[in-house]
Order: C-alpha cells, then sequence, then structure tokens
C-alpha cells in the first residue's frame, strides 16, 4: 500500500481508526460496483457526503501482495481516501503497529 509520501493525498490511501469503511472518491479504480443508496456519511470535520455506489477493488501492496478489497464505498466529492483499520481482518490482513511505523501482514 502505497503512503501520501509517494503519492498526491488526493491518490493515497489514509490509514485511519476511526474509518467505518473504505472510502475513495476514484470511480475508475473499481474493478466491480452497483448503484447503492448508502443515505449520508458524516466526516470527522462534520462534513457530510452522499454513499452513492460500493463495490470492489484490489490493492497492490509494497510487497506486490494483491488484495480485494469489497464494500467500499464511492463518495463524490471526498478528497481523501480513508482506509479502515477494523475492515482488514475481513480479508485476511493484520496490522502491527510499531512506535514509528505499522506493517500490514
Amino acid at each position: 500500500m502505497e503512503s501520501s509520501s509517494t503519492h498526491s493525498c488526493h491518490e493515497a490511501w489514509l490509514v485511519d481508526f476511526s474509518a467505518s469503511f473504505h472510502m475513495t472518491p476514484h470511480m475508475e479504480w473499481f474493478y466491480k460496483y452497483e448503484s447503492y443508496d448508502g443515505g449520508d456519511i458524516l466526516l470527522g470535520d462534520n462534513s457530510i457526503y452522499k454513499i452513492i455506489i460500493h463495490g470492489r477493488f484490489k490493492v497492490r501492496f509494497k510487497d506486490d501482495r494483491v488484495k480485494t478489497l469489497p464494500g467500499v464505498l464511492y463518495i463524490l466529492g471526498l478528497d481523501r481516501n480513508p482506509f479502515s483499520i477494523s475492515k482488514m481482518s475481513g480479508v485476511g490482513i493484520q496490522v502491527i503497529f510499531n512506535k514509528d511505523s505499522y506493517n500490514m501482514v
């Protein structure tokens, strides 16, 4: 998984402890999706966005592993890509945190 130091913030995934879902404004990243009237989502800065699509896409990690992430929400207008730590165990990824870094195994 690429970090924000190698990509613009708009394209990088942001590891988020409080995110309930993986979310992105990048429709082109999905390989399978469907329209979804998911209502609204309230973000930490009190902004509200409509959930209009959910689907799957593949993430390539730095070690070239590829994992499919199901249940990713497409949210038009979002300017970041929150990556939900709590959703990772469902796809077989364990997140290990150290003092200054983290590793996904």
